[in-house]
């Protein structure tokens, strides 16, 4: 078998791992429409976020899957409007879906951080397509190991889908929390199936907002207020 035949047997056995999964989970009638709003986000922006990537090769990351487009819009909704003000930055932003819908929500500059060379060069050409609508929007993508980048200055919106755990994790919550501590401006932590919360909990982020699914936690909002004391 040639390497390429093997390595689509393997994106295709983790597609159906993933896909029964999401459907344990969360039901069939879910999954299928988070599938086809996938579908839909991608035909409609002429984009393609949705298709698996190869393998990471980094023991704490996590594979590449775009989360629900309606749900990080729920999510983005939910920001008090002063958020909009904020850098958002998504921490392993794969194939950006996550930045596209910033950009859509009204964040003027947006920021993708991703340690995959192939998957940082899908993302600035997808957002290459959209920004072209958004002139007055800064985006772009950052190849580099999340543990090394600084947060910018000012007031950061911090999106996660669950892309690392572990050292890394811990590495970067404890960036984003010194950046907001250094610059005296809040910080929104923005975290889809958060399976890894007690770093940024650790460091004074306080819970404002969930989401749930059949008694599955899908996603938080969290917000770290900058000389807060913590519990």
């Amino acid at each position: 078998m040639s390497l390429k035949h093997s390595a689509a047997g393997g994106l295709f056995s983790r597609s159906l791992e993933i896909a029964a999964k999401h459907i344990t989970l969360h039901g069939l009638r879910y999954s299928m429409a988070s599938f086809l709003r996938e579908i839909w986000f991608d035909l409609s922006h002429g984009v393609d976020t949705t298709t698996l990537h190869g393998s990471m090769d980094h023991p704490h990351s996590v594979h590449y899957q775009g989360a629900d487009p309606q749900l990080v819009k729920q999510l983005l909704s939910s920001l008090p409007t002063r958020a909009r003000a904020s850098t958002f930055v998504d921490f392993g932003c794969g194939k950006g879906r996550a930045l596209l819908l910033a950009l859509e929500h009204g964040f003027q500059e947006v920021i993708g951080v991703e340690i995959a060379p192939d998957l940082a060069a899908i993302c600035r050409r997808n957002l290459a397509k959209s920004t072209r609508a958004h002139h007055f929007a800064n985006a772009r993508v950052i190849e580099s190991d999340a543990t090394t980048f600084t947060p910018p200055s000012g007031a950061v919106s911090a999106f996660f889908f669950n892309p690392f755990h572990g050292p890394p994790l811990e590495q970067v919550a404890a960036n984003i929390a010194s950046a907001s501590q250094h610059s005296g401006a809040e910080a929104w932590l923005i975290y889809v199936n958060p399976l890894h919360l007690e770093p940024f909990l650790a460091r004074g982020f306080k819970l404002v907002h969930s989401l749930m699914h059949r008694q599955t936690l899908l996603a938080v909002i969290a917000h770290l207020q900058p000389g807060a004391t913590h519990d």
